[in-house]
């Protein structure tokens, strides 16, 4: 019995496989029977593009502005030859989701993987996967309108006080990537208007130009708009006047201001062109001391046609101020070391210089006064007036002058003269006589410290310093000086050397 059912089991066994092997075979007979008679191929199907949410973008207030450029898509399919066959376009969808536009502009749109509703159809691959779209909003603006001109259009004197548009700004709608840079609207007068040619008022229809905020023309993509301006010019006139006479001794005329130089007037157009001037006529100062202000009425220097305007609107009267100085007196001390000695040689002479006691410090310093503008006594200093004495030869000089270095603008108070006595210094070899000193009586008419050979004595034989006698000898010169201490040795006594003030 065992022996039964273990040769049964092996023969199911040999049976079942068989079997498998037979079913195996069977089905790689049909396979290959199958890819003989319907192979699998590939085909590529347009297919309209469903575009979903199309109307979404409007309700954000966006709008298409360029062509839809795809409507269809080439959809490359593969499958058995008999379903291929069968394929319709309806079977696949294509779709591209237009609720991803969310703002203006250019951007390119996503298609999505197509999709096919028969079984046993793959889908290779489809074209295009994207393509372009460009929406933007609408939108309203409103342009100003502005106005270029130049002076050149004006004839000499006038000025423009008033120029204005109708409308002031201009009200622009549009896409708003053709509008959002629009800046302005301008019209141009000196495109319009000859150059020197307006001295009146004027009103002009002008086309306006369009504008972006680059600075460019856009006036092409829109409509012309005409503007309406309107010129207001007004005169600018010179105010004029003049001063005769002079102030009182000791006086003179500090300054004068005008507080406005010119007047703009506006009124009837002949007598803008006729007026030249606004004459305030002549102002006398004569004798006067103190300062002047006066005042004079517009309106009785100008047409009654005429009137005052722009900056000028408001003024009604002119006023002339003259301020009036004082000379002042100033006394200078000038210091000897200051004063230039030209000539002076003290190798071979000695000299006495005497100042008259008005003109003398009490330090022997010289004393010189002066009258001008205090402005201009401060910049003078014993620099600037160069004080100099010319030094002649031996002899014996009365009122040789002083001179000075003074500025146009300031006047020299006095004269300013010196006595000179100049002596020869003896030689070595030589005994002069040494003549007796002067008596207090002489000295009274020389200033303290300086001192003056008698004229009336002689020198005694052998003296080589001749010392002219009687005023014969005395002489004129001109004047410069300078107070340098003599070098040589002084061969007359204590009292005749060369003393200085």
């Amino acid at each position: 019995m065992s022996k039964f059912l273990t040769k049964a089991k092996s023969i199911l066994s040999r049976r079942f496989v068989l079997i498998i092997l037979s079913v195996l075979m069977a089905i790689v007979v049909w396979l290959l029977v199958m890819d003989a008679t319907n192979p699998v191929t590939e085909m590529t199907v347009s297919v309209d593009v469903v575009f979903e949410n199309f109307s979404m973008p409007a309700q954000r207030q966006l709008s298409l502005v360029s062509e839809l450029g795809v409507v269809n898509a080439e959809v490359k399919v593969s499958g058995r030859q008999s379903l291929i066959n069968k394929l319709l376009p309806s079977d696949i969808t294509v779709k591209a989701d237009f609720s991803k536009i969310k703002d203006t502009g250019s951007t390119y749109l996503t298609v999505d993987p197509p999709v096919c509703s028969k079984m046993g159809i793959k889908i290779v691959d489809y074209y295009p996967k994207e393509f372009a779209v460009s929406y933007d909003r609408k939108m309203e603006m409103y342009l100003p309108v502005r106005l270029n001109y130049s002076d050149g259009i004006l004839k000499n004197g006038y000025e423009i006080i008033s120029a204005t548009t109708e409308p002031e700004s201009i009200p622009v709608s549009g896409f708003a990537t053709e509008i959002e840079n629009l800046e302005y609207i301008v019209v141009n007068l000196s495109e319009n208007i000859s150059n020197e040619s307006v001295d009146s008022d004027k009103t002009l229809t002008l086309i306006g130009r369009f504008m972006s905020n680059t600075g460019a023309d856009l006036t092409a993509n829109f409509e012309t708009e005409k503007i309406t301006v309107k010129i207001d010019v007004a005169k600018r006139v010179p105010v004029m006047y003049s001063v005769t006479g002079y102030p009182a001794d000791d006086y003179f005329l500090a300054g004068e201001i005008c507080d406005c130089e010119d007047v703009l007037l506006d009124g009837n157009t002949q007598d803008l062109l006729d007026i030249k001037f606004i004459d305030l006529g002549t102002i006398d100062i004569s004798g006067i001391t103190e300062d002047v202000v006066k005042t004079f009425k517009i309106a009785d220097l100008i047409s009654p046609r005429l009137y005052t305007a722009g900056s000028s609107s408001r003024l009604t009267e002119i006023n002339v101020s003259l301020k009036v100085g004082q000379y002042e007196t100033r006394v200078y001390e000038i210091d000897w070391d200051s004063i230039t000695q030209a000539g002076r040689n003290d190798d071979l002479f000695t000299y006495v210089i005497t100042l008259d006691e008005a003109i003398t410090a009490p330090n022997g310093n010289l004393l010189v006064t002066l009258k001008g503008r205090s402005e201009d006594l401060d910049d003078i200093t014993d620099a600037t007036l160069k004080p100099a004495i010319e030094l002649p030869a031996e002899g014996i000089y009365r009122n040789r002058n002083i001179t000075f270095v003074i500025p146009d603008s300031v006047e020299l108070i006095g004269e300013y003269l010196a006595d000179i006595i100049v002596q020869r210094i003896p030689q070595a070899t030589e005994i002069p006589t040494i003549p007796s000193s002067p008596s207090p009586s002489d000295d009274a008419s020389l200033t303290p410290g300086i001192t003056e050979t008698p004229s009336g004595e002689t020198p005694t034989p052998g003296d080589e310093t001749e010392t002219p006698s009687g005023t014969e000898n005395l002489t004129e010169s001109p004047t410069e000086y300078n107070t340098e201490e003599p070098t040589g040795e002084n061969p007359t006594d204590e009292g005749h050397g060369d003393d200085r003030t």
